[in-house]
């Protein structure tokens, strides 16, 4: 029996052993060998790839599979998947758990080489099986444990071919462990990986994973990541390149399945961000050789991303060290759009947007979404975002516009801004406020408050001696002036409402302008400080109201070129466009446009209404040269102040005008009334008052115009111009004193007129010229130029004196227009009556205007002198024959026969009134001149009657007299020493008065004319 026992015990041990040894066997023999098998056949059969597999073995009883050298090639050959070795340990807790228990993985060594080709295919996608029709399936999701999973000193590789530059980024080592995972959900598996990232990036990733339902919780920690890596990973998709910098991140998250009814499609989602900073970044177009964006420090804190709720919170941003690069080329592109996308080019048909056109033509288009699937999308709520606090420190901008030569250059530093409160939800109020320093030397300060929805906006400006000489290639562009200084401060107050009306209000002061005309080299403008105060504008209805306006030292400077151009237009053009040539290319456009006949309308938009309470002129000055005269001209306005008061745009307002100054240093000016200057042509009733202006810095003018010198004289003006709706009446009172002509200068601009004359009969006997030049006119009309018509109405009465001087010496002192005739009888010199009057008035005018000179001719007249002097003579020769008896009858009475007769008394001019006397004298004289016995004409031989013989003896006396030239001249003498006398008798210098060379002319009326003259 114990035989028996004893071999049966040894049987069953040894089938026993057997079995061990069998089990065994398969275990540490089939197993590896099948392992391998398997998969190499597999992956020949479903991949086309040949395995390559070290040692693979199998320990039965401790139930570790363990494979080493095992790689996966692509398709070129290269490792796709390789790991050193390869460690799974079933646990004894897979029975009882009636599931894969996995105690423990270890992988050694893994690596990844992840490659997407040319074609835009992963490699690692040829390792999936095609899709198989999806069958209904009642079973349940595979039971899964593992206890741990690591893996140690693993990395991965990652091209990227089918970019223009091919992209690789190496992650080396890699770390990684898996504690208690299940997918029963029962429990949460943790897991912690480590890996480092390209060059120093390292990535520490750990949490919680579970499966029923979906749950994954974790924190990342990212460290020294290269933003150029990332950049260059995602250039294709960037608008710019990242030079530099690098990219660190602590954050935790929760990925939870996604509650019915929630907004989030499939999980919930929350991203707690602790910190985020990008440190040392570059930014720069793409193919550009330097950053337009250089950054120090970009954190980002306590942000807070929510899924579910559609929200992003960040605590805190902070932005330190920037330092940013911007210009404008020549056709106006900044250059920093390029950093957002914005071609600087612009839109180009060059082969590259050819082949995108292309490309996205040959896409095929995505179908249009179904009114179901645009529902939930309409009815998703808005994301929510909010920055509470958003910082910027120690940031550096600095612009250029290049479409300028030189170009302008602007440098803001020292930049410091904070933005708080800053959300997306109504009602939500921001607070802003920004510093920074301009140019180095002028500061800036902006503080504001506003809200995002409705948008309205409140903001303090506070702008503080700013240099406004980097300006000057801006001047350059439109005017030939160069600012030798200037700055310009401002507070302002800004209101930008919620309907969109925006309202500005505050000061603006300029000081220490001064600006050179660089054609002159001297002064154009300047000012020692110009203050705008209380400035207020609004955008609807548009509207600008000043309160008041100082300019202190102010001072202008306007000159005449030898040319004839004017600095002021030469100076507001652009160096090389010369006035006079656009204002010719403007009238041939104009012509044109005119000739078209589509000329389009006028702007109908209403002007911006505009009032200024107050400007007031402290200490101003002004010069004026004329370069264009020779000798040149100049003269200047000094001390000139006073105020403008109630300016205004509004047509029916008035201004009141109140400035005083000197001329040249010595002369007063005032300057008053009422005035429209924004609206002119409406109303202007306007003063100007100069006393005292030296007539001899006239000279110059003097010389052009009327081709003489002035020696001396002192000019007094009143002008008077009033404007009613471009209706202009302008009265020019001239008050000119002891003016005197000097030395005579040939000039082809000069006058014809004799000036000298004309300044005599214009002075009074003060040596004062008093002038009233009146002058109306349309301002509406573009034809109408007030200096010429000045100028004209002065000619006008410098031409009336001198053409009928005595017409204007009688309508000043009575007389008549003709108070220089002086009409004589036939043979006489006296003066009649009628002459008398004339003469007294000549010497009254003379009396008041002491520097003129009459010039009193000698005439006579042949046709009417001669006969009237014959007449003369013969009746002298009666009167003669009268007084001396001859031709008297004999009285011889019987009582007085043989007595003495007594002598007869004188006769004169009345015995030619008797008949009988006239016969007798007449016969008398006839037989004198023909002889005693000539034989009297036929009616004086029958008497009475007495006048026809007295007619034809005396037509015959008269035909035998002889009137000489001589007789002629004295007589014409002696109606000019008449003339002359009683000139001299009415209290004229008698050295006032000179007769000139006798001269004949014809008769009017049977008298003589004698026609005074003037020098």
């Amino acid at each position: 029996m114990a035989g028996v026992r004893g071999r049966r015990w040894l049987i069953t041990a040894a089938v026993l052993v057997g079995l061990v040894g069998l089990y065994a066997a398969a275990g540490f023999l089939l197993v590896p060998h099948l392992v391998r098998s398997e998969l190499v056949d597999l992956t020949a059969k479903d991949f086309g790839r040949t395995l390559s597999i070290g040692d693979v073995s199998f320990n039965p009883f401790t139930w570790t599979l363990d494979i080493t050298e095992f790689s996966l090639p692509d398709a070129d050959g290269r490792p796709m998947i390789s790991f050193g070795r390869l460690e799974v340990a079933v646990g004894i807790s897979s029975v009882p758990r009636l599931a894969p228990s996995l105690s423990d993985i270890v992988l050694e060594g893994p690596h990844v080489n992840a490659v997407v080709r040319r074609d835009g295919k992963l490699n690692l996608a040829d390792l999936e099986k095609p899709a198989q029709p999806a069958q209904a399936s009642s079973s349940k999701p595979l039971k899964l444990f593992v206890d741990r999973l690591a893996v140690a000193n693993g990395s991965a590789s990652y091209e990227d071919d089918s970019r223009p530059t091919p992209f690789r980024l190496d992650l080396n080592p890699i770390g990684f462990e898996l504690l208690h995972f299940s997918t029963t959900g029962g429990t949460a598996g943790s897991y912690h990986l480590t890996a480092t990232i390209g060059q120093g990036g390292s990535l520490d990733w750990s949490g919680t994973i579970q499966t029923q339902p979906v749950s994954l919780h974790g924190t990342v920690k990212l460290d020294g990541l290269s933003a150029r890596t990332v950049g260059t990973y995602l250039s294709p998709i960037l608008p710019a390149e990242i030079s530099r910098g690098t990219v660190a991140l602590q954050a935790g998250f929760a990925i939870d399945s996604a509650r019915n009814g929630s907004a989030a499609e499939g999980v919930r989602m929350t991203v707690d961000v602790s910190q985020a900073q990008v440190s040392g970044l570059g930014i720069r177009p793409k193919q550009a050789t330097a950053d337009s964006l250089q950054l120090n420090r970009l954190t980002l804190g306590n942000a807070h991303i929510d899924l579910e709720q559609r929200s992003i919170r960040v605590g805190e941003i902070a932005l330190a060290g920037a330092d940013v690069r911007g210009w404008l080329d020549q056709r106006g592109r900044l250059n920093l759009l390029q950093l957002l996308g914005h071609s600087a080019a612009g839109p180009t048909n060059s082969p590259s947007t050819q082949q995108s056109a292309a490309a996205q033509t040959a896409m095929p288009s995505a179908p249009a979404p179904s009114a179901s699937s645009r529902a939930p999308a309409a009815r998703a709520a808005a994301w929510r975002i909010a920055a509470p606090d958003i910082r910027i420190e120690d940031t550096r901008v600095s612009l250029e516009d290049r479409g300028v030569k030189p170009a302008v250059r602007l440098t803001l530093s020292a930049i410091t801004a904070r933005l708080t409160g800053y959300d997306t939800s109504p009602q939500s109020r921001i607070k802003a406020s920004l510093q920074m320093a301009v140019n180095g030397k002028g500061t800036l300060h902006l503080t504001a408050e506003g809200a995002l929805q409705p948008e309205a906006l409140s903001a303090k400006l506070a702008v503080s001696h700013v240099d406004l000489r980097p300006l000057q290639p801006y001047l350059n562009k439109y005017t030939a002036l160069t600012l030798l200084s200037g700055s310009l401060s401002t507070t302002l107050d800004i209101d930008q409402r919620a309907d969109g009306r925006l309202g500005t209000a505050g000061r603006i002061d300029i000081a220490d302008l001064r600006a050179v005309d660089d054609d002159l080299k001297q002064d154009f403008v300047k000012w020692q400080g110009l203050h705008i105060v209380g400035f207020r504008y609004a955008s609807r209805p548009a509207s600008l109201h000043i309160d008041h306006i100082t300019a202190v030292g102010p001072y202008a400077r306007v000159i005449i070129g030898s040319d004839h151009t004017m600095n002021v237009s030469e100076a507001l053009h652009p160096r090389g466009a010369h006035p006079k040539t656009a204002q010719a290319s403007a009238a041939a456009a104009a012509g044109t446009a005119s000739a078209g006949g589509n000329a389009p309308a006028a702007s109908s938009k209403a002007s911006m209404a505009m009032t200024i309470g107050l400007v007031r002129i402290a200490n101003g000055t002004a010069d004026y040269a004329d370069f264009s005269m020779q000798p040149n001209f100049a003269t200047g306005i000094q001390d000139l102040h006073g105020t403008i008061k109630g300016l205004s745009s509004d047509p029916s307002s008035r201004a009141t005008v109140d400035l005083q100054g000197r001329v040249d240093r010595y002369a007063p000016v005032d300057i008053s009334g009422v005035v429209n200057l924004l609206a002119a042509t409406a109303y202007t009733d306007i003063r100007m008052k100069f006393r005292g202006l030296e007539l001899t810095r006239m000279t110059p003018y003097a010389v052009r115009f009327a081709g003489y010198k002035i020696a001396s004289g002192t000019l007094d003006a009143d002008l008077h111009y009033k404007v009613d709706h471009g209706r202009l009446d302008a009265n020019h009172s001239l008050v000119i004193d002891q003016l005197q002509l000097g030395d005579q200068v040939a000039s082809p601009h000069a006058t014809k007129l004799p000036l000298r004359l004309a300044v005599a009969l214009l002075k009074d006997r003060n040596g004062v010229i008093r002038l009233g030049l009146p002058v109306t006119g349309s301002l509406n009309n573009p034809q109408f130029s007030l200096g010429p018509l000045i100028g004209k109405a002065l000619l006008n009465v410098l031409a009336k004196a001198v053409t009928a001087p005595f017409a204007m010496l009688g309508r000043m002192f009575g007389g008549g227009a003709d108070i220089n005739k002086v009409d004589f009888p036939a043979g006489s010199a006296t003066l009649l009556p009628a002459a008398q009057a004339r003469v007294a008035a000549v010497a009254k005018a003379l009396a008041q205007r002491p520097q003129l000179q009459l010039l009193v001719p000698a005439v006579f007249s042949p046709d009417v002198d001669r006969p009237a002097l014959a007449q003369h003579q013969l009746r002298h020769e009666l009167i003669t024959l009268a007084r001396s008896g001859a031709g008297a009858p004999r009285r011889q009475g019987r009582a007085n026969r043989g007595q003495q007769q007594a002598p007869r008394p004188a006769a004169g001019r009345e015995v030619l009134e008797l008949p009988g006397e006239h016969y007798r004298l007449l016969r008398a004289a006839y037989q004198n001149a023909f002889g005693p016995k000539a034989a009297l004409p036929d009616a004086a031989q029958k008497v009475p009657p007495y006048d026809p013989a007295i007619l034809e003896m005396q037509s015959a006396l008269l035909k035998r007299m002889q009137v000489s030239d001589a007789e002629l001249q004295a007589l014409a003498q002696q109606r000019a020493q008449a003339i002359r006398a009683a000139i001299v008798a009415a209290g004229v210098a008698a050295g006032r008065v000179a007769i000139t060379a006798t001269a004949q002319q014809p008769a009017a009326g049977g008298k003589v004319a004698v026609k005074l003259g003037l020098k």
